[in-house]
């Protein structure tokens, strides 16, 4: 059974986040875990009182990173903003609420256009 495009959409976002994350297996320096650098704080928010050393797994943290980008794809509508592959990752690697302030770091604008070009057709 196909998965709808909304849905292959997100799990082409998710690969290509995952490919310029280029896990290496070590965790980042604030702290994030897993191939999808997942920061506690947003693993607490959407996986509830799993251990957040689970997110080091790719099944665990994928899912979180699912559930964190579906969450974000709400935020940012609502906000009126396009929730599109940009928008998303820049959120996903700045913080909502930084890019709805519009002070995202230039890194992170750096960082959602290699995900986005990873996602183009």
């Amino acid at each position: 059974m196909a998965l709808p495009a909304p849905a292959l959409e997100l799990e082409r976002l998710l690969d290509a986040i995952r490919a310029v994350e280029q896990w290496d297996g070590r965790d980042g320096a604030a702290g994030e875990l897993g191939p999808y650098q997942i920061r506690a704080a947003t693993w607490r928010q959407h996986m509830g009182g799993l251990p957040f050393a689970l997110a080091r797994e790719e099944r665990w943290g994928r899912e979180c990173a699912r559930r964190h980008m579906t969450w974000l794809r709400r935020h940012l509508a609502a906000a009126g903003i396009e929730p599109n592959p940009f928008n998303l990752t820049l959120s996903y690697n700045a913080g909502l609420e930084t890019v709805l302030r519009g002070r995202a770091p230039e890194r992170a604008y750096r960082h959602a256009r290699r995900v986005e070009n990873l996602c183009a057709p």
